[in-house]
């Protein structure tokens, strides 16, 4: 149950990386507190998960720019790092990850 659980949450972090790799960079998005406030607060995450998240595995799907759509942005950002988040939890509970 907990595998097909996990591959569930694969297919839908993979999903949301599509969905943010139709936007560029747009780093003015994460240049308030405000909103890098909300992402540790929703996901609860530690350090190590959003510095993965946001220096490296993004990195390998967008282009550097800015477009201007930040909360378009922000909200694809969210959907896929939320999903990270739990996948990368679940999984290492599960010794899975």
């Amino acid at each position: 149950m907990v595998r097909a659980s996990l591959a569930r949450q694969e297919d839908t972090m993979i999903f949301a990386l599509i969905e943010r790799a139709k936007f560029p960079l747009n780093s003015l998005t994460y240049s308030r507190l405000f909103l890098s406030e909300c992402f540790t607060l929703i996901c609860k995450t530690n350090k190590e998960i959003w510095k993965m998240y946001f220096h490296e595995l993004i990195l390998m799907f967008i282009n550097v720019g800015d477009d201007g759509k930040y909360a378009q942005t922000a909200l694809a950002d969210l959907s896929s790092f939320a999903g990270a988040c739990l996948y990368i939890q679940v999984g290492g509970h599960q010794g899975c990850a």
